[in-house]
């Protein structure tokens, strides 16, 4: 299997004069696993500098292999 590139990105927008919080660091240790033609398992360890009694969540996008090649 080859090597999962990890890319985390993230936004910030600042409408009119309201600044959102800078976004948390990105998950470690990104591992997918099982992965078929239909489905891949993933598995993170949570990013370091969480802060306590906060709440994240990411949003995964993916490409085809069809698309991530051009075809």
């Amino acid at each position: 299997m080859k090597k999962l590139e990890s890319v985390a990105s993230s936004t910030t927008e600042i409408n009119e004069g309201i600044r959102l919080p800078d976004p948390p660091n990105p998950p470690r240790n990104i591992v997918a696993s099982n992965a078929t033609a239909g489905s891949v398992c993933l598995k993170w360890d949570p990013p370091i500098f969480l802060e306590e009694g906060k709440r994240y969540w990411y949003t995964l996008t993916f490409k085809t292999r069809n698309q991530f090649l051009g075809a």
